[in-house]
């Protein structure tokens, strides 16, 4: 049996922290491979939406570049 220290954490993390532990020592590495894949998955997903973000500010720029350059409709 492990020995373990009183967490510095306050006892609510402490609780994350025992459930993570169980859950390891149930499961193993299985857990371990499903968290990294999610981990991944997250973010890949922010690089995306920051690549999203960054094409829609280019986009907007253009727009109002064409829109300023464009003559008024029906004059």
């Amino acid at each position: 049996m492990l020995s373990r220290t009183t967490p510095p954490w306050p006892t609510g993390s402490a609780a994350v922290s025992d459930l993570v532990f169980r859950t390891l020592s149930e499961h193993g590495p299985w857990v371990i491979l499903v968290f990294f894949l999610l981990y991944r998955d997250i973010e890949k997903d922010k690089a995306t939406r920051a690549l999203i973000d960054k094409n829609t500010a280019i986009l907007i720029e253009l727009t109002t570049i064409i829109r300023e350059r464009l003559p008024l409709a029906g004059g």
